[in-house]
């Protein structure tokens, strides 16, 4: 039988921090309280959630004597973070295109640029069990995608920002892209 605790709903809160170009980079230690997120920004209001998607991409070991695939290779691994933010700012436009560059809190340039912005994000939310909180903590992502501003009479504008997940080295394989904790 089901258990209706482990069934959850509600909106989640996205936390954006721009990745130190020098120096090291130090993360938050998450311990389930907003706290956690005190060094990065809250873009505000989102339409439609977040969403979290994971994907991998394997390669079957096959081999003469069996039908089926003895073994299973990953090759490689996508996260991507989607989200339309409610709250058309400067600053939100910047977090959704990869080659712009925010000069001013009201001059944002965009083109020319060879590498994307970096960011480090985070999102807190519900979880499974009573009064319980997810934490997401993505190392290093970059802006993806189109961004396209449509205005019109008959609705509010919004930014949709796509986030790629980077791998980075100093995590052991298979904690390189996010971590994720339930408290």
């Amino acid at each position: 039988m089901g258990d209706v605790s482990n069934v959850i709903s509600g909106p989640a809160i996205l936390y954006v921090r721009a990745e130190p170009t020098t120096g090291t980079i130090t993360y938050p230690t998450l311990t389930g309280h907003t706290t956690d997120w005190s060094a990065f920004d809250q873009p505000g209001y989102t339409d439609k959630g977040i969403e979290f998607d994971y994907a991998s991409t394997d390669k079957d070991i096959d081999v003469d004597e069996l039908t089926s695939p003895v073994d299973v290779l990953i090759t490689a691994e996508k996260l991507t973070i989607t989200v339309a933010l409610a709250e058309t700012t400067l600053q939100n436009l910047f977090y959704s295109i990869s080659g712009g560059t925010l000069k001013t809190a009201n001059q944002l340039v965009i083109g020319g640029k060879v590498r994307p912005s970096r960011f480090i994000l985070g999102i807190m939310g519900p979880a499974p069990t009573t009064l319980a909180v997810r934490e997401i903590l993505i190392y290093r992502a970059v802006p993806k995608g189109t961004v396209k501003m449509h205005y019109q009479r008959k609705d509010k504008l919004m930014y949709t920002a796509q986030f790629q997940a980077l791998g980075i080295s100093d995590k052991p394989d298979g904690e390189n892209l996010c971590q994720i904790e339930d408290f």
